[in-house]
């Protein structure tokens, strides 16, 4: 098993979870079971199977949810796409854009096991430089409901652009913990 690192001396203190691992010959990722404590739909597969969909992360990197969650999105725009024929002149309309989306998104299946849940990058995002090739280095950043693959190098650049305005972050982040507490 490729040799894994949580990054972080405050992990006690981080509600997310940074972990650093190589990803092996087969394009495959195995994380250590903790990550289950820290985005709680791991733990919930059927037989240690978990299907998902990987798909571009809004901050970088990768993002994987579970395909239940996409596959309800597809269904509702799927169904009014199908009655609603893209134009020539539909290239900007927000359901084209969103359905492009869509349309850039892999299926991925985890496997839960004893010791660890593991997964196989798909081909097409690692052709597009998406997630990490063989035997490159990856962090994978759980919290909640979000689980993120990144590339080493591309990771460490999010944080080093969010590192100087951090006392900034952290006044807004409290703001908008407090408003999301305060939302019905």
């Amino acid at each position: 098993m490729p040799r894994q690192r949580v990054l972080s001396s405050a992990r006690d203190l981080s509600p997310g979870l940074a972990v650093v691992t190589k990803v092996d010959a087969q394009s495959r990722i195995r994380l250590p079971t903790p990550i289950g404590l820290i985005v709680p739909w791991l733990t919930h597969g059927s037989g240690g199977l978990i299907e998902c969909r990987l798909t571009v992360g809004a901050a970088g990197g990768a993002q994987v949810a579970t395909a239940e969650f996409w596959n309800r999105r597809f269904r509702a725009v799927s169904t009014r796409a199908k009655s609603r024929k893209a134009g020539a002149l539909d290239g900007g309309a927000v359901w084209v854009r969103y359905s492009r989306f869509l349309a850039s998104s892999w299926p991925l299946t985890i496997r839960a096991e004893k010791s660890r849940f593991s997964f196989t990058l798909p081909e097409d995002p690692r052709k597009l430089g998406l997630v990490p090739e063989a035997n490159e280095r990856a962090v994978v950043f759980g919290l909640g409901g979000l689980l993120e693959i990144w590339k080493a190098d591309e990771w460490l650049k999010h944080v080093r652009s969010v590192a100087p305005e951090i006392e900034a972050l952290h006044h807004r982040a409290l703001e908008e913990l407090a408003e999301r507490a305060e939302a019905p």
